[in-house]
């Protein structure tokens, strides 16, 4: 597949990297050169590198494909809200109130997963 010019190449990938690869079918929660090889139907004949240089070209930045990155738990709008209040409590109220950044990680070994 071609496609007629540079722009709807990019749009193209930049849309793509904006999902999951889960919703690709890759079990993988971050794209990999080879996953957008894979994916797109006009690079599945390059090499890594050919996909890598393409990307250049395009000023496509795989830390792009981190912005479709959210929480799958149903009420993350809320929770997003609650921090927002509590953050707003520190910043006007510092001698009631503190908050604390704490961040999740997640581990994966051969199919076991394990939060940390």
């Amino acid at each position: 597949m071609t496609l007629s010019t540079p722009e709807a190449a990019k749009a193209e990938i930049e849309h793509l990297l904006h999902d999951s690869p889960r919703q690709h079918g890759i079990a993988r929660s971050r794209w990999r050169l080879k996953d957008l090889r894979r994916v797109v139907a006009w690079l599945q004949d390059c090499t890594l590198p050919g996909v890598h240089q393409i990307l250049r070209r395009l000023k496509v930045s795989l830390k792009q494909a981190t912005s479709y990155v959210e929480s799958p738990d149903p009420r993350r709008h809320l929770k997003r809200r609650r921090m927002g209040y509590a953050y707003s409590a520190a910043l006007y109220h510092p001698q009631q109130y503190v908050i604390l950044f704490h961040d999740e990680l997640t581990y994966y070994f051969d199919n076991v997963r394990f939060k940390g």
